[in-house]
């Protein structure tokens, strides 16, 4: 799992996969983790001192985004608005470093949790966005 932090990443989400609107205020942002299950056979007609690993499938986790949260703002709205519901398939999430897209992902379903952080007076919400799979461009 890699967490980004810092002023330097961005998340952007787009319910059309044209239109991209930034995500205000991120603290962090969890990378999804891919994994591969497989499986290691020994070929009948080799003779190969290994068996050749097999690939039977591959899992993709979440992206996870903490931000400042602000009741307020626009885009907090809007992604409040979209918590439970289906996207369609045109639906991405992106990762940006500076102005570089970093990573884009295809997005099914978000989630959220919101935390009082009653010592500052401040909400946190974490949006979780679950990824359908990667998009290479």
């Amino acid at each position: 799992m890699s967490i980004l932090s810092g002023r330097s990443f961005s998340v952007e989400f787009s319910t059309d996969g044209t239109n991209f609107t930034t995500v205000p205020q991120v603290e962090t942002i969890t990378i999804p983790n891919i994994t591969y299950d497989s499986e290691t056979v020994q070929l009948l007609d080799s003779n190969a001192q290994y068996g050749q690993k097999v690939i039977l499938g591959s899992t993709i986790g979440d992206l996870t985004v903490t931000v400042a949260y602000d009741p307020s703002n626009t885009t907090h709205t809007q992604l409040d608005g979209l918590v439970g519901s289906e996207m369609a398939s045109t639906a991405k999430v992106r990762v940006k470093k500076g102005e570089t897209v970093f990573k884009t992902y295809s997005w099914i379903g978000l989630s959220q949790e919101i935390q009082e952080i009653a010592k500052r007076s401040v909400l946190r919400a974490t949006y979780t966005f679950h990824v359908g799979a990667p998009i290479t461009s």
